[in-house]
């Protein structure tokens, strides 16, 4: 059985999940320019605003994204090329709120209180450091923390 288009660029992380949003005449016009190629509408939004000289403004109204999306964008294939079009991790890199910081004051504590509860550490934490952290997040950073330690 053949792949489709579709089903290699979903495949690769590379299916624009909103075709639809794409009112860029060529790719109304032309079926050379694929909206569901996210890589290609990436690379001609960059193209439309350094070639074209198309505002920034116009460029997100007619490729269906944010201005920030293409400042992002720009300044993504200036520093890195087309490998910068592509998709990178998304949401936060890391914990904002565990810091080194905090990740001592957590180790601290169950030092001294091996029985130590998430809840007491979520309300020291919040006493400490004025920080409120979600008790996913502390439990994510325990998990990490450990695993950290067992490699050395």
């Amino acid at each position: 059985m053949t792949k489709t288009k579709k089903e290699f660029l979903k495949e690769s992380a590379t299916l624009n999940p909103h075709p639809e949003k794409i009112k860029a005449e060529r790719f109304v016009k032309n079926e050379f320019f694929d909206p569901n190629d996210l890589l290609q509408v990436r690379y001609e939004l960059v193209r439309g605003h350094k070639k074209e000289k198309l505002a920034i403004s116009e460029i997100a109204n007619i490729f269906g994204v944010t201005r920030l999306t293409v400042y992002r964008l720009i300044e993504a294939f200036e520093k890195k090329g087309l490998q910068g079009l592509l998709s990178g991790q998304r949401g936060p890199k890391k914990a904002s709120k565990m810091t080194d910081t905090i990740l001592d004051f957590i180790e601290n504590m169950i030092k001294h209180d091996k029985k130590t509860t998430k809840d007491t550490m979520i309300e020291r934490i919040k006493e400490e450091f004025g920080i409120k952290v979600h008790r996913r997040t502390l439990e994510r950073a325990l998990k990490k923390s450990l695993k950290q330690k067992k490699q050395y």
